[in-house]
């Protein structure tokens, strides 16, 4: 994903070149056949090759990611507690301004659904 976030769009060869490590052609067009498949790169057809591109921005691929972690954990969960507290005892030994913005959002989201 980097690559393709520095490169913009291209081909599995210009992926292959941005890596910079020797990887094996088919091992870059495999990879990224399965995050197209994955809906994680977008691709066109450019004559006879693919040019690949992100289909998420950083940001916005760690959204995703993100997202689809909390869903899978609390998917059929019974009791959430054990989950959050350990999501707020690992923000608390992150760091103290972590634990602050979690607060100022839970805070915002609760504003936001009063008003609904």
């Amino acid at each position: 994903m980097q690559c393709l976030w520095e490169i913009k769009e291209g081909s599995v060869k210009d992926v292959v070149a941005c890596l910079g490590l020797g990887r094996a052609y088919t091992t870059v067009m495999t990879t990224l056949d399965r995050l197209y498949k994955k809906g994680l790169v977008q691709r066109r057809r450019s004559g006879r090759v693919f040019l690949y591109n992100a289909a998420f921005d950083r940001v916005a691929l760690q959204e995703q990611k993100s997202l689809h972690y909390f869903h899978s954990l609390l998917n059929d969960c019974s009791d959430a507690s054990p989950i959050l507290s350990c999501f707020v005892d690992t923000i608390s030994s992150y760091d103290q301004t972590t634990l602050d913005a979690l607060q100022q959002l839970i805070a915002r989201k609760r504003k936001e659904l009063r008003k609904k």
